[in-house]
């Protein structure tokens, strides 16, 4: 059910007001890469330390549902979302009818909403 890929409140209410828009991250369901981890002491306190990162067994199948991803969001948008490669995600400013046609991308696997947080004092 695409419900369940939207995450955070007020992702659900959007698809009823199709003429709200709000930024969003999407994350696409890929192959990730193995992370090892050891057991270790931090500050007094037991903790997984990161001992390795195996490379992915088909880098190609992830670059294959990266791009195919692309391709159905630019359909859906009518432009080309940006691709933020360290965090795994889209990112776009989506209305409700495009929000619902996105979630039920079978590559979709979450949408959360992309809030900005600011230090305080800074403009």
């Amino acid at each position: 059910m695409f419900q369940d890929k939207l995450k955070g409140r007020g992702l659900l209410e959007m698809i009823d007001s199709p003429n709200s828009k709000a930024s969003v991250l999407i994350e696409l369901d890929r192959p990730m890469p193995k992370v090892e981890f050891r057991k270790g002491i931090r500050h007094g306190k037991p903790v997984q330390i990161p001992k390795r990162v195996s490379p992915l067994e088909d880098a190609g199948e992830s670059d294959r549902i990266v791009s195919e991803a692309r391709e159905r969001l630019t359909e859906i948008l009518g432009q080309a979302p940006h691709w933020l490669k360290a965090a795994g995600a889209f990112v776009a400013t989506v209305g409700g009818d495009e929000l619902k046609k996105i979630a039920e991308l079978p590559h979709v696997s979450a949408i959360w909403l992309n809030r900005e947080h600011r230090l305080a004092g800074t403009p």
